[in-house]
């Protein structure tokens, strides 16, 4: 199954500038066969949240966590980084 990956642009720069890492960088974490992921609990976000546990998401990142772009579960949309 191929990905497609969106998300929005002053998002995805608030990232780098936050966190130092791209969302694009981060989408090559879905390419590892070894990653774990989970629903994300912590609190009630108002869409289901998914953490991402890859060996490949960046240098320095150890986590993703992205939601799922409307009804279509092959369009994750990254939310972040989680260091």
């Amino acid at each position: 199954m191929s990905l497609e990956f969106e998300w929005d642009d002053i998002k995805a720069a608030e990232n780098v500038r936050k966190h130092g890492v791209s969302f694009g960088q981060a989408a090559l974490a879905f390419g590892d066969p070894f990653a774990v992921e989970w629903i994300d609990l912590r609190e009630a976000y108002a869409e289901e949240r998914i953490i991402l546990l890859a060996m490949s998401c960046s240098p320095g990142a150890d986590g993703c966590l992205y939601g799922a772009g409307g009804a279509d579960q092959n369009h994750p949309r990254p939310s972040g980084n989680e260091k």
